[in-house]
């Protein structure tokens, strides 16, 4: 991994609203030492268009900055196809349609840099809705968790929208020896975050630094209720099932707050 770098990878479909805003995000970051990697998922739209339209500001300004396009197959699938490229000493995911503060990058790369007994580390965030980035509707992240972070991320007690974490690549890769995760029909958050978290080792930033984009459209905010919840359990089952043959302790832990 190059050292002091921070890989950020952007699942997208059909993102052609949001690139302009993404960009824009990412130029204005204070840490520039950052390897962005866009994976197209098979829009159907005009985001092909308007990633070019940024291009060489993005080459220009970041260390290095890759455009993966491909069929479409769900973001577990662009995940996947993006940490092929991934090289970064630190390692984020974030979706297309959300932004960060300016400082965020750098005050999560700091913080691991300067706490070598912390693989990941979480910030808060305000949740808008409908792309109205000036009214925030909630506050996330708000608690500092002592303690492991694993059960309350597998059981959704807590959020894992991956703008709020940032973590150590090596760490990440020492489970994901292929770079691969299963390619469910969601959970692919849980698959990133669970070997990390748990550990007793999860920092945390008291800065408001992720802004998360609710849209009433996202799969995540279309499903209500019981068969939301009954998804979820029925991903975990699946996530179980095609992990099971990895000697990790996170692996046995699922097993066993399942049965």
């Amino acid at each position: 991994m190059r050292k002091d770098i921070v890989s950020i990878v952007v699942p997208c479909y059909n993102g052609e609203q949001f690139v302009g805003q993404f960009c824009d995000t990412i130029l204005k970051q204070t840490y520039k030492n950052i390897q962005l990697i866009v994976v197209n998922d098979g829009s159907t739209d005009e985001t092909e268009k308007e990633l070019k339209k940024y291009e060489d500001e993005l080459k220009s300004v970041l260390t290095e900055y890759i455009y993966v396009k491909k069929e479409n197959g769900g973001q577990a699938s662009a995940i996947n196809a993006g940490l092929k490229y991934v090289n970064g000493e630190y390692l984020m995911w974030i979706d297309i349609d959300d932004l960060m503060h300016p400082y965020h990058v750098e005050k999560k790369k700091n913080y691991l840099e300067m706490n070598p007994d912390c693989d990941i580390v979480r910030c808060q965030g305000y949740e808008f809705g409908e792309n109205d980035f000036q009214n925030p509707i909630a506050v996330m992240g708000d608690e500092k968790v002592v303690g492991t972070l694993f059960e309350d991320i597998l059981l959704g007690q807590r959020t894992c929208i991956p703008g709020l974490y940032m973590v150590k690549t090596e760490k990440l890769f020492e489970v994901l020896t292929d770079r691969t995760i299963y390619e469910a029909r969601k959970s692919q958050n849980n698959q990133l975050l669970l070997p990390i978290t748990l550990a007793d080792n999860v920092g945390f930033i008291e800065d408001k630094l992720f802004y998360y984009n609710v849209r009433s459209a996202s799969y995540s905010h279309s499903w209500k209720g019981g068969l939301r919840m009954r998804t979820r359990w029925d991903n975990i089952y699946d996530i179980k099932n095609s992990i099971s043959f990895l000697h990790h302790p996170y692996v046995q832990t699922i097993h066993n707050l399942l049965h």
